[in-house]
């Protein structure tokens, strides 16, 4: 006995809509995935450039706390002149 194998149409429309849907949410998904990973990566190089910034604050800083160290002798100090 042989079975035929008959496919609706109905059972195809919703076949097709499942895929379209599918589809569909994937690309919504890549999309939303790049837009994250380009957020993510606009904010890991701001915290490097805002690191660096805080150690050049920091810095300076320093040398604007002892200007004895980073000056060096100064011009009318008589040890400075020999």
């Amino acid at each position: 006995m042989v079975r035929k194998f008959e496919l609706h149409i109905d059972a195809l429309i919703v076949i097709v809509l499942l895929f379209v849907a599918a589809v569909g949410f994937i690309a919504f998904q890549r999309h939303q995935y790049s837009l994250l990973a380009q957020e993510n990566s606009d904010r890991q190089m701001k915290e490097v450039l805002l690191e660096l910034e805080v150690a050049r604050l920091e810095a300076q800083l320093k040398k604007a706390m002892n200007p004895a160290v980073t000056a060096g002798p100064r011009k009318d100090d008589p040890a400075a002149r020999r």
